[in-house]
């Protein structure tokens, strides 16, 4: 294992070298991206360099040498009080870079840093090579994978106009519906779709994040409410508008049918359902399955007696091939949740399951299993003390997937990351299963939440801690369990790695897909930065 700790070391250290000689241009987005990295880490008021993990103290005069072969080749004499950086280590010798070693006896004192010093200088090289990628881009070419982890690959696409930026993630008490989406096409492309007040766009890009071209959609004339790849090879936007004068007749939805070239194929409007304003205070989630498609969302009710229009959860089924409606929610749905700040919906066979983020009836995560337009199961996962109806909760809800013989719902509270494991078979107790360390007690806030379903028994999940002591530096981790919710990769740190966002990443095989987009102001027009990131999952 030390020999395979030396090899990692040297070979980050090699890529490092590597990346660092490239040259960067002068262009003034590329001096821009650069001066926002902060370049040095000090340890003891000396720089502490990429690749070190300790420094030696020469106590007493000692040898240093090279190997040739298994023989130990003396070089010179280090003379007490001199200082070396460490950058690995065998068996009882330590080395202090360029093939040279010195033994690890009384003759020497070795220290290491501190976690965080060594985080903060990690940290300083992802983004480093995040940046040099970018500078030297070229207009037409995405750049070659470059590893920054052992299961981790980055790669800087073209420089874009008019893309949405990626840091949307925004649930303070409540989710907000997301306006970007990454999916794969029947021709192999991966997509990136960017939904804005005036269109609706698709980047196209190939297997090597090469941009192939991009579509526009003429955007309906009611509001972006979500996106779905529905399982018939169609495509399906919800669209919503606000329906203040109480109207029974007025469409407040409009799901709309496209082929794969994005044409329109069909419409259903969607009315009379008790809704004042569409996607209010949470998020949207459809699913489909067997020719049907389901739609989770939460609406503004009409005024009630108080005077007041209160937030509930709604949902919709649809035959998809004749865009008929099923079941359409309406005023008391027999999975009404309310308030309903975050909504997940998936299919398990002809059962539909719903989960939802209430603060009073109920006040807590809650799952639900629909068959046939009755509720035959309701669990409370996660029970929230405190007022019926006070928006603060202290949680939030971040996915819902289903395995061959559980839920798994992954959330957040009390500073910590929670999988729900509920098992199908309804004599069995949920369990609830701490997934990232214990952070009670910390300054640590978890952001974001996410989970993807690689297969039947392996799921990824991520999530993002933000250290509130330390100059919010946010840490994207992910971690991987089986179908009983049991992890089969510890947590690990990507530091220096953006999060996803607001979107769900792309599963590809064993990987999952997302991108990073950001502006890059001062150019003569708008162009954004875009990263993709390749999780691999062994």
């Amino acid at each position: 294992m030390k020999k395979v700790g030396v090899i990692l070391i040297v070979f980050a250290l090699l890529l490092w070298d590597n990346i660092s000689s490239i040259k960067a241009t002068e262009s003034l987005d590329c001096r821009q991206r650069q001066s926002s990295v902060v370049d040095k880490v000090y340890w003891d008021g000396v720089e502490l360099k990429v690749g070190q993990i300790g420094r030696l103290t020469v106590l007493h005069n000692t040898s240093l040498f090279k190997f040739d072969g298994d023989k130990k080749v003396f070089t010179r004499t280090l003379n007490k009080g001199e200082i070396y950086r460490i950058y690995a280590f065998k068996p009882g010798m330590l080395s202090v870079g360029g093939g040279y070693y010195v033994d690890r006896d009384s003759k020497v004192k070795y220290e290491t840093p501190s976690k965080a010093k060594l985080e903060a200088v990690t940290r300083i090289k992802v983004e480093t090579i995040r940046n040099l990628s970018h500078c030297t881009l070229q207009d037409e070419k995405a750049s070659k994978p470059i590893l920054l982890y052992p299961n981790l690959s980055f790669t800087s696409s073209n420089l874009l106009s008019s893309l949405k930026e990626s840091e949307d993630y925004s649930y303070i008490n409540w989710f907000y519906p997301s306006k970007r989406y990454i999916f794969k096409d029947h021709l192999g492309r991966i997509n990136i779709l960017n939904a804005d007040y005036e269109d609706i766009k698709i980047l196209h890009f190939d297997h090597l994040f090469n941009k192939s071209g991009e579509t526009k959609v003429q955007k309906e004339s009611l509001n972006f409410g979500g996106f779905h790849e529905g399982n018939d090879g169609y495509y399906y936007i919800l669209y919503g508008q606000g329906n203040y004068e109480e109207s029974n007749t007025k469409p407040v939805y409009r799901l709309v049918k496209y082929d794969n070239r994005w044409k329109k194929i069909a419409q259903l409007d969607i009315k009379d359902v008790y809704v004042a304003q569409p996607f209010d205070g949470s998020n949207v989630t459809m699913d489909s399955y067997n020719g049907k498609l389901v739609i989770h969302s939460a609406r503004l009710r009409y005024k009630t007696d108080d005077g007041l229009r209160h937030q509930s959860n709604i949902s919709f089924l649809v035959d998809m091939k004749n865009m008929k409606l099923i079941n359409n929610g309406g005023q008391w749905p027999a999975n009404h949740v309310s308030h309903s700040f975050a909504t997940y919906v998936r299919f398990d066979g002809e059962d539909t399951v719903y989960v939802d983020h209430g603060d009073a009836y109920p006040r807590a995560i809650v799952l639900q299993v629909e068959r046939e337009n009755e509720i035959t199961r309701q669990v409370d996962l996660i029970s929230f003390p405190g007022r019926i109806g006070d928006n603060y909760t202290g949680a939030s809800l971040g996915g819902l997937e289903v395995s061959q013989s559980n839920y798994l719902v992954i959330s957040a509270y009390k500073q910590n990351v929670i999988l729900s494991v509920v098992p199908k078979k309804t004599d069995s107790q949920p369990k609830l299963l701490q997934i990232s360390n214990d952070n009670t007690k910390s300054s640590i806030n978890i952001e974001e939440t996410h989970i993807s379903k690689i297969n039947d028994n392996k799921f990824v999940i991520l999530w993002v801690e933000e250290n509130m002591s330390t100059n919010y530096n946010k840490d994207l981790y992910f971690a991987v369990v089986n179908g009983n919710g049991e992890l089969i990769q510890k947590p690990k740190k990507l530091l220096g790695v953006p999060s996803p966002g607001n979107i769900s990443p792309l599963v590809q095989g064993n990987s999952l897909i997302w991108y990073y987009s950001s502006p890059i102001y001062n150019l003569k027009e708008d162009k954004y930065s875009l990263e993709f990131f390749t999780l691999n999952i062994d």
